[in-house]
């Protein structure tokens, strides 16, 4: 009689570690941890580019503090991030806000290669658009690129071209009033203009070593546009933002003051069927240090500005950042509003 009673006691610890067993495999099986991903690649553009420091930092805090062995992958450009990230053969990087917004809704840059799988986790630092010349150059104003060589087309670069394009409708200038000149690097527009094969050049970023060192040599000034161009600008461009140069961001008094102009956001995406608890690690080793983060690039602190994360978004957040920010109480109603707009958009 007590032998039976003790295999029915058995019988039933049996039983109750079988229930929990069964609880804990349904509960792990719908929860993934960024350890279950113990690799992944971040993109970057070039080695001496903005976006390596990022996706090399980002790493860095991956592996720190959630386990995941990342890898900065230079791949040449953000059109090649987004696409490669479409392909599966990256995770995560840097993505200038233009190339986005093309490969999210499959058109312009990426009208033959159609809508990429990708989601955004934050915004982070911007790029600002410049419009300079020669110290001497009699140019004055946006107007003056009438009947002049004006350098700023980069084919595959659709945030250069709708800049110059729309910088010179906003001005009324007919696109065979000027010359247009074929826009290789920073470095080439900057000899051309300093050998004044070209009379005005085009920048994406500052300060830039090559314009520090036109200054240098030539001189440089740079061009406002008008608060009228950058509306239309701004209107005509999605991923365009009003912006300004600072004044002294190329040395003192270059420029002496603030230059009204353009800028451009460049986000950390990801694949969009990454888990949701992944790309919550991915978003919290960022947000939650951002005293280490910004340790590794001066760039590094644009992104860790928690109320600047969420701000004008112009492709829908993944779902696991929307949950890292929910938790921090960054995300209300005008969030997503934005987010389900987002969802729904279609190109135009």
């Amino acid at each position: 009689m007590k032998e039976g009673k003790k295999i029915t006691w058995m019988l039933r610890g049996v039983g109750v570690l079988v229930l929990i067993g069964l609880i804990l495999t349904v509960f792990m099986g719908t929860t993934a941890t960024a350890k279950e991903w113990p690799s992944v690649t971040i993109g970057a553009t070039t080695l001496k580019g903005s976006f390596y420091p990022i996706a090399t930092a980002w790493a860095q805090q991956l592996k720190k503090h959630a386990s995941v062995t990342a890898t900065p992958l230079a791949v040449g450009s953000s059109g090649a991030i987004a696409s490669l990230m479409g392909k599966g053969q990256l995770q995560l990087g840097p993505c200038g806000s233009e190339t986005m917004y093309d490969a999210y809704l499959g058109v312009d840059s990426f009208a033959k290669i159609g809508k990429q799988p990708i989601r955004a986790i934050m915004g982070g630092h911007y790029r600002i658009f410049q419009l300079y010349v020669r110290a001497d150059s009699p140019v004055k104003a946006p107007e003056d690129i009438r009947g002049r060589k004006f350098m700023y087309w980069q084919p595959g670069a659709p945030a250069n071209q709708n800049w110059g394009k729309l910088l010179v409708e906003a001005y009324g200038i007919k696109e065979n009033e000027y010359t247009r000149l074929d826009w290789k690097s920073t470095g080439a527009c900057a000899e051309a203009i300093k050998e004044k094969r070209a009379d005005c050049g085009f920048s994406g970023a500052a300060p830039t070593s090559a314009l520090i060192e036109l200054s240098r040599t030539v001189g440089i000034r740079f061009i406002p546009i008008s608060e009228k161009a950058q509306e239309y600008i701004v209107k005509n461009y999605e991923p365009f933002e009003p912006g300004f140069l600072p004044k002294d961001i190329y040395g003192a008094g270059i420029p002496p003051q603030d230059v009204r102009s353009i800028k451009i956001r460049v986000w950390l995406i990801c694949r969009s069927d990454l888990h949701e608890d992944f790309v919550f690690e991915a978003t919290r080793v960022i947000l939650d240090y951002p005293e280490e983060f910004n340790k590794y690039h001066k760039l590094c602190r644009e992104y860790t500005n928690l109320k600047e994360a969420t701000v004008n978004p112009i492709i829908p957040f993944h779902s696991g950042a929307v949950k890292y920010f929910k938790g921090k109480g960054l995300w209300g109603d005008k969030q997503e509003k934005a987010q389900q707009a987002l969802l729904k958009k279609v190109p135009k």
